[in-house]
């Protein structure tokens, strides 16, 4: 009888020790970039950034007006005959300013930024003809850098094909982080 005693006690234990960690697993956010692709809406989720304060515009002997210092990108490769007419880029870049440096949270470095597609130009010396679009948001939240297509024009002119992938570019400093993720399409 102890020894049933003894085995359910310990079953019971295990069984606890289970649900906790099923529950505490459930509440960390993914580290993985995600894209989400509907009809309406595309959402864009760069991974968690750990840097509590940016400090951007600081003066250095190289510094130049439009120098970039902090980047994020969306980038997919669109269908060979799109090539050069259809965006395939999302990027949000932080470029030197003077007037010295300024110094604040990921939301309020992203508040002064806006975000701009891009298309690759195949008749030019540019890498891409970029511009902007009432379309585009960026935002943080919970600490990552969300970029989002509004509205269903807005997802059909920057994306007349869903890609089947994008990749994610972050570069914070020196450091370029790319990372390729599937695309889900969205049920909106």
């Amino acid at each position: 009888m102890d020894l049933l005693r003894t085995l359910l006690g310990l079953l019971c234990i295990s069984t606890q020790t289970i649900s906790c960690a099923t529950v505490s697993l459930q509440q960390v956010p993914s580290e993985s970039p995600s894209a989400v692709i509907g009809t309406s809406e595309a959402r864009f989720i760069f991974p968690p950034d750990s840097s509590g304060v940016y400090t951007w515009n600081i003066p250095h002997p190289n510094a130049y007006s439009g120098d970039a210092e902090f980047i994020w990108e969306v980038t997919w490769q669109p269908p060979r005959d799109n090539l050069g007419r259809t965006p395939d880029e999302l990027s949000l870049i932080s470029r030197w300013l003077p007037g010295g440096p300024k110094r604040g949270s990921l939301s309020e470095l992203v508040s002064t930024i806006r975000l701009e597609k891009a298309t690759v130009c195949l008749s030019c010396d540019l890498a891409s003809v970029v511009d902007a679009d009432p379309g585009l948001v960026a935002s943080v939240e919970n600490g990552r850098v969300v970029f989002r297509v509004l509205g269903a024009d807005a997802v059909r002119r920057i994306f007349p094909v869903v890609p089947d992938s994008v990749t994610f570019k972050r570069r914070v400093g020196g450091t370029t982080e790319p990372r390729s993720v599937p695309v889900t399409r969205g049920n909106d």
